[in-house]
């Protein structure tokens, strides 16, 4: 299975191409229009080209929802 992720943010846009063997459960949440995240859950075993970028547009997207959610207290 290839799944070919686009992430949208405000500096511009880029592609990851990742590749799942076993996933039992892709999840792709839209929030707003700056943000894409993915979720990926239940993967056996996977493979993936740019494994170090999706860990750290995870960490990115994490980071931005906190900020948001701060932002909301205030």
């Amino acid at each position: 299975m290839k799944y070919i992720f686009l992430f949208v943010s405000k500096t511009g846009y880029f592609r990851l191409n990742v590749i799942f063997q076993g996933v039992k459960t892709v999840r792709k949440c839209k929030k707003e229009a700056d943000l894409a995240r993915f979720e990926l859950k239940s993967a056996k075993t996977a493979k993936s080209i740019g494994r170090a970028s999706y860990a750290e547009e995870k960490k990115s997207a994490k980071r931005v929802s906190e900020g948001r959610i701060e932002g909301q207290k205030r």
